[in-house]
C-alpha cells in the first residue's frame, strides 16, 4: 500500500474536517495515527502512545502555566495600560508603541498565541477609538506577538526548537533557532513599519483614558518573580558566551532548564498567593496543546511509515536550490490560511527539511525560517486564531465585517509579498 499518499491523504483530510466542522485537528489527527500505526504499520499501541511530543507537551505546559498567573492577576494588562498611557502625548507614537509592548510581552515567554488572546481586545479598542485603521491593529497584533514569540525562551521559539531537534539536527540546534527568530523579526518589524506609513499610523489621536492603577502587592510580586525567572535562565548562558571556558559555567547551564524554572516560579505564585491556582490552570492554552501534540504524533507515525523521507526525496528531484524555498513560501502560506502556524505547518514541513537540504544544497536555517515566516504572515486570514481574535475584537457590527472581508484578501497579497521576500533574500 502506497503509504507515502495515505498519511498525506490523512493529514490533508484532518485539516479538510478540523475546518469544516470547526474541530481540533489534533483530535483527528490522534485519531488517524492510531487507525493508520495500529492496523496499517502493525504498530504496538504502546508504540504509537509512545509518540507523543512528551517534551514539547512539558515546555508549553510549564511555560504557559507559569505566565497563567501573569494573565489572571492583571499584571500584563496592567502593565500594557501603563504603556500606553505613558504615550497618551505622542499619538503618532501609540502604534509603535503598541507594537514593542506586544513584542516585549510575547518574547520574554508567553509566546504569540497568548498575547493575541491577551492583546487583542486592548489593541483594537485602542486603535478604533485613536482614529488607527484596524488593519494596522491587527498587524500590531499578529507581527508584535510573532516578532517576540520566536525568542528563545518563548513558547513559539520553544515549540520551533524541539522540532528542528525532532528534524535531526542538535549539532547547530541552538543556531538554527535563532536564525528563525532573527528572520520572525526582521520581516514582522518590515510588515509592521510598511503598514504604519500606508495605514497613516503617524495620523494617531491621542487616547482618552483613566490614569492606570498602581501594581497591587499580588502584581508586585508577579513582575519580580518573572524577572527572576528571566534572570535565571538568560544571565548563566550570556555569561557562558563571554566564559566558554568556564567549567562552573557549563555545569550550570547544563543542569539549566526553562520548564523546570517556569515550574520553580509557579510555586512560589502559589506560596505566595498571587492568583487562584485554578484560574491559573484554565489559562494553559490546552487546546492549542492538543493541536500541537496530536499533530505531532500524526507526523511521528507518518516517519516510521517513511512518508517523510519519500516527500523530501521527490521535492528534493523536483526542485532546485533556486525553486525550493520559493516552493516552500507558497506551500507554508497556503496551509496557514486554513491551519496553525505552530500546531500543523511547522509540524508537517520541518521534517521534510533536510531532505531537501541534502538534495538541493540550501541552508537549513533559512528553510526553516521560510516555513514558519511564510505561514505567520498569513495569519491575517480571519480563520486563523491571531485574524479570529483581531475581528472578535472589535464590538462596533459594520466595521466587524469590514475587517473579516479585508481580512479575506489579505493573506493572497501576503503570500505574493513573502515570495518577493525570499527572492531578494530578506529571509537569511
Amino acid at each position: 500500500m502506497d503509504f507515502v499518499f495515505l498519511i498525506t491523504a490523512a493529514i490533508i483530510v484532518a485539516i479538510a474536517l478540523g475546518f469544516i466542522f470547526k474541530m481540533n485537528i489534533g483530535l483527528l489527527a490522534i485519531v488517524f495515527s492510531y487507525l493508520i500505526g495500529a492496523f496499517l504499520l502493525d504498530l504496538k499501541v504502546k508504540d504509537i502512545i509512545s509518540m507523543w511530543p512528551l517534551s514539547l507537551f512539558w515546555m508549553i505546559l510549564t511555560i504557559t502555566f507559569f505566565y497563567g498567573f501573569a494573565m489572571s492577576n492583571g499584571t500584563l494588562s496592567l502593565v500594557a495600560r501603563k504603556t500606553v498611557f505613558a504615550t497618551k502625548k505622542y499619538a503618532y507614537l501609540l502604534p509603535v508603541t503598541l507594537y514593542i509592548l506586544t513584542l516585549v510581552i510575547s518574547g520574554i515567554g508567553p509566546g504569540a498565541i497568548a498575547v493575541f488572546a491577551l492583546m487583542s481586545p486592548l489593541i483594537m479598542a485602542i486603535v478604533l477609538e485613536s482614529n488607527i485603521s484596524p488593519i494596522l491593529g491587527a498587524t500590531i497584533i499578529i507581527c508584535g506577538g510573532s516578532a517576540g514569540g520566536w525568542s528563545p525562551i518563548a513558547v513559539n521559539g520553544v515549540v520551533t526548537r524541539g522540532v528542528i531537534e525532532t528534524a535531526g539536527y542538535t549539532a547547530d540546534l541552538s543556531a538554527l533557532s535563532m536564525s528563525v527568530f532573527y528572520n520572525m523579526f526582521t520581516v514582522c518589524t518590515i510588515i509592521f513599519i510598511l503598514a504604519y506609513i500606508i495605514f497613516g499610523g503617524y495620523k494617531a489621536k491621542s487616547v482618552a483614558m483613566e490614569t492606570p492603577p498602581g501594581f497591587n502587592r499580588e502584581q508586585k510580586i508577579n513582575l519580580y518573580l518573572i524577572a527572576a525567572v528571566l534572570l535565571v535562565v538568560i544571565v548563566p548562558q550570556l555569561l557562558g558566551v563571554i566564559l566558554p571556558t568556564s567549567k562552573t559555567l557549563a555545569f550550570l547551564n547544563s543542569k539549566i532548564d526553562l520548564s523546570f524554572i517556569a515550574i520553580v516560579g509557579a510555586v512560589i505564585a502559589i506560596l505566595f498567593k498571587i492568583g487562584n491556582e485554578k484560574d491559573v490552570i484554565t489559562k494553559v492554552p490546552w487546546s492549542i496543546i492538543l493541536l500541537i501534540c496530536g499533530t505531532g504524533m500524526l507526523i511521528s507515525v507518518a516517519v516510521k511509515a517513511g512518508t517523510i523521507a519519500s516527500l523530501s526525496a521527490w521535492m528534493g528531484a523536483h526542485v532546485t536550490a533556486t525553486t525550493a524555498p520559493v516552493f516552500l513560501s507558497i506551500v507554508s502560506g497556503i496551509m496557514s490560511i486554513f491551519s496553525s502556524t505552530l500546531g500543523v505547518v511547522i509540524p508537517t514541513l520541518y521534517p521534510m527539511v533536510p531532505g531537501i537540504v541534502e538534495a538541493t544544497g540550501n541552508s537549513p536555517g533559512v528553510l526553516f525560517s521560510i516555513i514558519a515566516v511564510s505561514s505567520v504572515m498569513v495569519a491575517y486570514s480571519p480563520f486563523s486564531t491571531a485574524g479570529a481574535l483581531a475581528v472578535a475584537a472589535v464590538a462596533d457590527e459594520t466595521k466587524r465585517k469590514k475587517l473579516f472581508n479585508t481580512l479575506l484578501l489579505i493573506p493572497i497579497f501576503m503570500i505574493v509579498l513573502n515570495v518577493i521576500f525570499v527572492i531578494i533574500g530578506v529571509i537569511h
